[in-house]
């Protein structure tokens, strides 16, 4: 980042909250609940999906109105929250940020289309109830802009449903309290995402932040698996510490004392970034990308769909420049694979998100690759068990063992059963729900 840049951004906070430009960045507001977040998510947020459009990507053209075109299937893929990576101009002088320099926050960028043509495609998301949320990214701006009245322009007169704040912790959390008091007054349901894994940032300000502890965690028990590949000038890219499925538990723990009750985690097993820059969901995750999907899930939190995920695109994009369009038609695995796990999170009050979900029941194995767990809540309950491992391995539970009455495999919906000789293989996954 533009150490000048952030500073500016630093000295205008000071000025539209009073305080010192010295202010910590970790100084929070006085907690009104120390427990629970102040803030009141929208009831359509508990089971959605959210989806990241990179909009430059998408189509041949690059266009929003083209983009308009993929709103049937977006729907029939069972997508909730359409999270658009940055459709403002941006700074043609800026080469060394890879675009993200904004010139004009309340423009819509040339190469994409017209403002007007943007809220035409918003209004036909609306019409099918998506809801669509912009990504802003605060750090590269100056020290007179007007940032708040900038983001309440598009709740208001475009009518977006709220905003993915990029790199969220490296602001001063007051500023983030106050910019979400200012626009609850305008939008009172509107949703933030930080892009941020900084519990304070979700006391008073956001909805859900990043689940970055949780995407590592993929990665080390992939790489600890032999499957993470991706390599740089012949070499890993990356190298990790041996981690297994139990790790996981450990990090929901950290995760329930620290982040306060109710707030959203994003789970993911890709974004822009990772794609871009440390390889596709292949490259980090092996044969274990889909047992690692069904836990983004089933895991508490909201998961996202990455542009092309759903067709199991094998290949990085490069996000500043315009780069081949995924292959939507004809459709394959992966969509049915991802539509059917969109239907499970709808269908099932167990793995809403928050408070408003059922709570995590362990069942550990004989096994330190198969990691097992249920969820239930009212009449739903959810059972799953994956491999994680690098091999077969049989289902043997060291304690307690799950019992299946009125359970049937999601997937398949044969009658849910776990017999002794039961043999997963590595990337394999079970998921029973209750009839």
């Amino acid at each position: 980042m533009n150490k000048n840049l952030f500073f500016s951004l630093i000295t205008m906070v000071a000025s539209l909250l009073s305080v010192s430009c010295t202010q910590k960045a970790d100084k929070t507001t006085p907690d009104r609940d120390s427990t629970y977040t102040t803030i009141n998510h929208p009831e359509w947020s508990r089971n959605a999906i959210i989806y990241e459009v990179n909009l430059r990507q998408y189509t041949p053209s690059a266009s929003i109105m083209e983009f308009g075109t993929h709103l049937p299937r977006l729907k029939e893929l069972g997508v909730d929250i359409l999270c658009f990576m940055s459709i403002h101009p941006i700074s043609e002088g800026n080469k060394n940020n890879e675009g993200i320099e904004i010139k004009d926050y309340k423009a819509f960028n040339p190469e994409f289309g017209t403002i007007n043509e943007f809220k035409e495609v918003i209004d036909s998301a609306h019409t099918m109830g998506i809801k669509i949320i912009l990504d802003w990214i605060p750090n590269p701006t100056t020290c007179d802009s007007s940032m708040i009245d900038e983001m309440k322009f598009w709740l208001t007169d475009i009518n977006i449903d709220g905003f993915r704040c990029d790199a969220a912790g490296e602001i001063p959390t007051d500023f983030w309290n106050e910019v979400r008091q200012q626009l609850n007054a305008v939008k009172p349901d509107l949703f933030m995402l930080a892009e941020a894994s900084k519990p304070e940032l979700q006391k008073h300000a956001f909805n859900m932040g990043y689940n970055l502890p949780m995407t590592n965690l993929f990665s080390e028990i992939a790489a600890t698996s032999k499957q993470y590949t991706f390599k740089k000038d012949g070499e890993l890219m990356r190298t990790f510490p041996e981690k297994y499925a139990i790790a996981i538990d450990s990090l929901l723990a950290v995760q329930a004392t620290n982040y306060p009750k109710d707030s959203y985690l994003m789970n993911m097993i890709t974004n822009h970034y990772l794609n871009s820059h440390e390889g596709t969901e292949f490259d980090r995750l092996g044969n274990l990308q889909k047992a690692f999907a069904v836990l983004t899930y089933t895991l508490p939190g909201m998961p996202l769909i990455y542009t092309g995920q759903e067709t199991g695109m094998n290949r990085a994009f490069n996000n500043y420049k315009k780069d081949k369009a995924p292959e939507w038609e004809p459709r394959n695995e992966y969509f049915t694979f991802y539509q059917k796990l969109n239907e499970l999170k709808h269908s099932q009050e167990a793995l809403n998100a928050g408070e408003a979900g059922g709570k995590m029941k362990r069942f550990p194995t004989q096994s330190h690759s198969l990691y097992a767990f249920s969820r239930e809540k009212g009449e739903s309950k959810v059972f799953v068990v994956v491999n994680l491992g690098a091999y077969a391995d049989y289902i043997s539970f060291s304690r307690s063992v799950p019992g299946f009455p009125d359970m049937v495999d999601f997937f398949t919906g044969r009658k849910a059963s776990i017999p002794d000789d039961t043999l997963l293989e590595s990337g394999e996954f079970l998921v029973f729900v209750k009839k």
